[in-house]
């Protein structure tokens, strides 16, 4: 299960890598992640464990228009998200940074995506709940991502709160391989963030996964198996293992 999250740091150095840059010198990141403010000490002190976490890394070793879109990216959820809270306690914004590392750390390894792919697909996830969640509209959204990303975060926005799993993840599947992608790894991460929720919050929400799962095989075989790796995890585990 933890393969999702655990990948090898790409070499930093010089022609390092698929997103490799060819300055040694790796800028400080830290300030992405600084912004998950409202993390617990003990999310706090894993992240720092492991190194700010691997996708972060790759974000670091990509040219500079990536690093300054994502920092922008991440500035703007920051605002938007002020002062929202998800059910285990959280902030959101944590969810939407770790949304986004996911993100970064599965594209980061599809040789068939550009640069500009890979800002997309990182700033989609950094922002995938905006239109969902916050005033902000698909031309406030575009005047400062561009189109691509607006489609994106509509392809993974619910149309209504009781929409079922069937119409969203069709029009997921419709918006194209990065849309999906931004939806594995939100899905992912809620998973995981299920583990510091109440239990019958918790029991329910896994319910409503397992239920999707045979439409998630048809339009993510990849991301099917994660999840149900993870699902049986969480079934047969100590939830606050997953912490």
């Amino acid at each position: 299960v933890a393969y999702f999250l655990e990948f090898p740091r790409p070499h930093l150095g010089q022609g390092g890598g698929h997103c490799g840059h060819r300055d040694n010198a790796v800028p400080v990141v830290s300030n992405l992640i600084a912004v998950a403010r409202g993390a617990s000490d003990r999310r706090k002190e894993r992240m720092n464990k492991k190194n700010l976490g691997t996708g972060w890394w790759l974000i670091a070793a990509s040219p500079a228009p990536i690093r300054e879109a994502v920092a922008q990216a991440t500035a703007l959820a920051e605002k938007l998200h002020v002062g929202q809270v998800r059910p285990g306690g959280e902030s959101q914004i944590e969810h939407a940074v770790r949304v986004a590392e996911k993100a970064l750390a599965f594209g980061g390894f599809i040789k068939e995506l550009s640069h500009e792919d890979l800002r997309v697909l990182v700033c989609s996830a950094v922002l995938h709940d905006v239109l969902e969640d916050t005033p902000c509209t698909d031309k406030d959204l575009a005047a400062q991502f561009g189109a691509e990303v607006v489609r994106i975060v509509r392809a993974v926005s619910h149309d209504a709160e009781e929409e079922s799993d069937e119409l969203y993840l069709g029009r997921v599947a419709a918006g194209g391989r990065l849309a999906i992608l931004v939806k594995r790894c939100d899905r992912l991460d809620n998973l995981q963030s299920l583990a510091s929720t109440p239990k019958n919050f918790r029991e329910t929400k896994l319910a409503e996964v397992e239920a999707a799962l045979p439409i998630w095989r048809r339009i993510d075989s990849q991301g099917a198996t994660l999840i149900e790796s993870l699902l049986a995890s969480l079934r047969s585990s100590d939830p606050s293992d997953l912490l």
